[in-house]
Parts: structure tokens; sequence; C-alpha cells
């Protein structure tokens, strides 16, 4: 079976990516309040007891803005995870996404708005934010033999040797619930090539170095911003 590969984003993040830390995600802008949280009830849509996709309240809102509060060149990227399984995408790798079998089944979509305190957009080109409800797990192999504990946490783990069960026709690309890979996204071969030609700035490694990665992702000694494991 063939080698399968990930997107991780670290804290530290390729030029034209605001630190998370410098940005606010939320569903309406106000200037006079244009840095603070508002308590947002999408956030409160419980992915393990809850069917997907939430109706009412829990529902995620139809335009969202992601408002940067601190001063940045440019913001320029095509994929970013934000948590909350939520990823933020220019609309060119959301149409890549659906080509390989991320279908509009696998997530609620919002018109995203980047803009900064003042709310001028900052986007030189479409963006839309993606909650997802649906998963790849049951597509792969999760060897629990070769399993290494995620670092800092008792009951999570890693998978050097996950892999496809099977060759899925029409789908390269995968979204994972399992908690150390819901912030990525990963990959076949064939995909990998595609996007480190025609995206911007990806953060890309083999699934089988992703245990170091994870577990060292905090330590810039360690494993700095570039490294021998990242895909170029």
């Amino acid at each position: 079976m063939e080698d399968l590969f990930i997107w991780f984003n670290r804290t530290q993040l390729p030029s034209g990516y605001p630190l998370k830390e410098d940005t606010v995600l939320k569903s309406s802008y106000d200037a006079k309040s244009a840095t603070k949280m508002p308590d947002q009830a999408w956030k409160t849509f419980n992915h393990h007891t809850m069917s997907f996709p939430p109706t009412g309240t829990h529902q995620f809102p139809e335009e969202m803005y992601l408002v940067v509060t601190k001063k940045y060149p440019a913001i320029h990227f095509d994929y970013f995870d934000y948590g909350y399984y939520v990823k933020l995408v220019s609309g060119r790798f959301l149409s890549f996404m659906e080509e390989q079998g991320v279908t509009a089944d696998y997530y609620e979509k919002a018109l995203l708005h980047i803009v900064d305190i003042q709310g001028h957009s900052l986007a030189n080109q479409g963006y839309h934010a993606l909650r997802f409800g649906k998963f790849d797990d049951q597509l792969l192999n999760w060897p629990v033999e070769t399993r290494k504990r995620a670092a800092g946490f008792k009951d999570f783990f890693l998978y050097p040797n996950m892999q496809l069960k099977a060759p899925v026709e029409g789908k390269g690309l995968f979204v994972l619930f399992e908690f150390c890979y819901n912030n990525t996204l990963v990959f076949t071969q064939q995909v990998k090539d595609v996007i480190l030609t025609q995206f911007i700035s990806p953060e890309i490694y083999k699934v089988a170095d992703f245990p170091f990665v994870f577990n060292n992702q905090y330590k810039w000694d360690v494993l700095p911003a570039m490294n021998d494991y990242k895909q170029r």
C-alpha cells in the first residue's frame, strides 16, 4: 500500500498566515467590538452526542468573519486549520478538495470575510470556513502494535503505519476525527504532488514521520521550521 502524507500546521506559520492568537473568528462584525469574542451557539455543537448536520442554534453560520487583530503585510493561504473541526480554505482549494472526494456532505460551509479591526478586507481571493461533521477514519487501518503515545496525553496515540484499507475510487484526500489527526488533512502521494506545486505554503510530512513531528511541534530547537521531515 502506498505511503500517505499529512498537512499539519504548527504554531509558527508560513508567510501569509496570521497567527491564530492574532485573530477572532465570529459570525458578525461590529467595529465597536471588533476584537471581542461573543458567545457563539455554533461552538456548543457536540460531535460525540449530536447528529450532523445540526439544526437550530447549533448550525454553523452562513457567513463568518476572521478579524485579524494585528498588522500583517499580506494575508494569503489556501488551508488553515482553525480548531473546533473548522478549516479555513480558499475557493480554489475547496474545489480541489471536492475533486478529491471531500464532498459537500462532509461539512457546513460559511462565506468567510477576512478583515482587519477597521473592517477592511485583507483577502485577495475568496475564502470559506468549513465545519466538518463527516470523517474518513473508517477507511484507514490504525495498527495498534506500532502506535506511539502522544506527548502530554495518556489516552491518545499516533499511528506511523496508518494506511488505507483499500484504494477508494475518486478519493485521494481524507478528513479525520481521531484526536491527534483532527487538525490535519491526510492524502495520497498523487494528491501531495499536486498540493506542493499548486497551493500556497503547504506544511506536509509523511504519515510515518508524523509522530515525531506532533510530539515535537513546540520544540523549535529540536524541530526547526525548516527541517528534513518537511516535504518539498
